[in-house]
């Protein structure tokens, strides 16, 4: 109703868990978090997902995807409010999350539900395909490249994300 009425409205943007085409919103998900949460959701796909271009790494330069969409709710579509935006994400998507309020602060609020906040415990712990997953976005182990898998870790920064957290 808000692009039928030329009404802004307060808008989500939501970071997908999962890794190449896994834990993407369906139309059921999007409209429930859209009803729930009273605010139009938008939500980004990593990429090479989906037939989209590029490699997936995991909240490296694919960070700037996030950013870029928020770039389009700010100044491109004229249906999004974001003046008190809130970014969601699930699992991986909770890592981009984290990421994204350190970086913009146009984001006034986050969710994260069963977030990855500290890559290094990811990798160690995980006892199924994440560390292939991990060394392929990332391009190695947290011993071979400890600073990437540091700034993809909110526990290393987590005091500079000044915003509510869900």
């Amino acid at each position: 109703s808000c692009i039928e009425t030329r009404t802004p409205c307060q808008c989500m943007v939501f970071c997908n868990g999962g890794n190449s085409n896994l834990g993407y919103l369906d139309k059921t998900d999007t409209a429930v978090r859209c009803a729930v949460s009273n605010r139009i959701v938008i939500g980004c796909e990593h990429r090479g997902g989906n037939g989209t271009e590029g490699t997936d790494q995991f909240g490296g330069d694919d960070l700037n995807d996030v950013i870029r969409l928020i770039d389009f709710c700010d100044t491109m579509f004229e249906f999004a409010d974001i003046s008190d935006l809130c970014v969601e994400g699930e699992s991986r998507g909770g890592l981009m999350t984290y990421m994204t309020a350190r970086r913009d602060k146009r984001v006034k609020k986050i969710i994260v539900c069963s977030g990855i906040s500290d890559l290094f415990a990811a990798f160690n712990e995980r006892e199924d395909k994440m560390k292939e997953v991990l060394v392929r976005c990332i391009g190695g182990t947290p011993e071979e490249m400890p600073e990437e898998y540091e700034k993809r870790s909110a526990v290393c920064w987590a005091d500079e994300i000044k915003i509510p957290i869900l």
